[in-house]
């Protein structure tokens, strides 16, 4: 492996707590700490005291705003005026990790440029073999992938992607190929967690992708044109993937994914899987990880690779390969302002069979509309609660409150409240989330799953479920 993604890797390794930066990250915070992660909360010698959770924020509410500007006004004065590295990035729509989906109706627009550069090929038995002086082989893919929400948990895809392929060998001519490589649709499922306030996300990820060529295949003693080469595997590629993202902290996630793959025309069903190790900051994500396939073996001329018929690849075992696997360690970095975002990744294959060595870049420019909260939908929804509870108690910590509904008011177990802070003009500010955690004849006991502001939970404030 070259020294810089040597470098790179030792450096992440270390993880960024090791410097003495608190990265944070607002997705779902857990609710004991009102938004903001223990480890966000630790004050710096010469820093500004970190603000506490029974410690109100003052923010100005204009009760004639709309739903979404009310929430989106209130969470960016909060954000304001907390310390640096408290801050939250709001769900940035394009720092998510891997099983995040979009909020409902936003959409999202994604450019993605890539250079893959061949080095030598892996043979059926893993050995190496590097490409002679004069030779090279480069992939280059252009690609755009728009994104729709259709709900919190539901997000649709499609696509398409550009190829050019040059291939040059040191007794012949450079040969080139260029044109549409594939369009792709596909969808995202987010499953609901397990148990309120669960740290892991689990995502259903399918996939379709039809080449927009076919290629011309060469019996055994054919020649096969040197002027020639082919842009991939032809046919259609479908995928099914599960993908998983453990908040191990707010601004700390690790990723992995694992599925099974149907590629192009003749091609053995594979494996394909990731694992990742992101930090998240307001406005800037980092992390490394790596990404590879493992073929089922199912091709068949596994026995025999000389019996399949020859294609005009070119310097490279990328295409028409025979029981083709790889992995690629990564690193990546991305930064976001306003509604764009830009991306960089270097990954470098180190090992694989039937396969190219080689390294890739890739540089991607994002656009993302941040659609509509659940806080926002609860606080537009308004008027569909058939329940309207006071608290008459709240737990020190806030984390635990009784309100004077029970099982005569049709309150069940498991139900789950929004708690507000109203006042004798009509005001409703959401705070946060609740579920039934026991209940008696007039009265619950509610836990607070999810904290959507920094105001304290009192005696008087209203917990309303549908």
């Amino acid at each position: 492996m070259r020294p810089f993604p040597i470098i790179i890797f030792a450096a992440l390794c270390f993880g960024p707590q090791a410097w003495g930066i608190e990265p944070t990250f607002d997705e779902e915070a857990p609710a004991d700490a009102g938004g903001v992660s223990k480890e966000s909360t630790t004050p710096d010698s010469q820093g500004p005291k970190p603000i506490q959770k029974d410690e109100q924020i003052p923010v100005a509410i204009d009760e004639n705003q709309s739903a979404m500007e009310q929430v989106r006004d209130v969470r960016r004065e909060e954000s304001r005026q907390l310390p640096r590295s408290q801050r939250m990035s709001f769900r940035n729509p394009v720092l998510r990790p891997w099983a995040f989906t979009m909020y409902e109706k936003a959409h999202e627009t994604d450019f993605t440029f890539s250079q893959f550069t061949t080095s030598g090929y892996y043979d059926d038995t893993g050995s190496f073999t590097a490409l002679e002086e004069g030779q090279s082989y480069i992939k280059r893919d252009s690609s755009i992938t728009l994104r729709y929400g259709m709900s919190d948990q539901l997000e649709v895809r499609g696509g398409g992607r550009y190829r050019q392929n040059i291939s040059e060998t040191a007794t012949t001519s450079k040969a080139t190929k260029t044109g549409l490589e594939s369009l792709l649709i596909g969808l995202r499922y987010r499953m609901p967690p397990s148990s309120p306030g669960s740290k892991w996300i689990f995502t259903a990820n399918l996939e379709y992708r039809k080449a927009m060529f076919s290629n011309q295949e060469y019996a055994q003693g054919q020649t096969v044109p040197t002027d020639e080469i082919i842009l991939g595997d032809d046919g259609a590629a479908t995928l099914g993937e599960l993908q998983m993202s453990y908040r191990r902290t707010p601004g700390h996630v690790l990723n992995f994914s694992a599925g099974l793959q149907a590629p192009g025309t003749g091609l053995s069903a594979e494996i394909p899987y990731g694992a990742d190790n992101t930090w998240f900051w307001e406005r800037f994500g980092l992390g490394f990880g790596l990404k590879g396939i493992q073929s089922l073996n199912t091709d068949k001329d596994k026995d025999d690779p000389n019996a399949r018929p020859r294609m005009a690849t070119g310097q490279t075992r990328l295409w028409n390969s025979v029981n083709r696997s790889w992995i690629a360690p990564n690193a990546h970095l991305r930064w976001a302002f306003q509604n764009w975002s830009v991306g960089l990744e270097y990954a470098q294959v180190i090992k694989g069979e039937f396969t190219d060595k080689g390294s890739e870049i890739k540089f991607s420019l994002t656009y993302s509309s941040q659609g509509v909260a659940p806080e926002e939908r609860k606080l537009s929804d308004f008027k569909e609660y058939t329940i309207d509870a006071s608290i008459i108690k709240s737990s020190p910590r806030g984390m635990f409150v009784k309100i004077d509904h029970g099982v005569a008011q049709d309150v069940e177990k498991g139900m789950r409240f929004d708690i507000y802070k109203t006042d004798y003009f009509g005001g409703n500010i959401l705070i946060a989330e609740a579920v039934a955690y026991e209940i008696g004849n007039d009265w619950a006991i509610l836990k607070v799953i999810k904290v959507f502001r920094n105001i304290p939970i009192e005696k008087g404030q209203a917990a309303r479920a549908r």
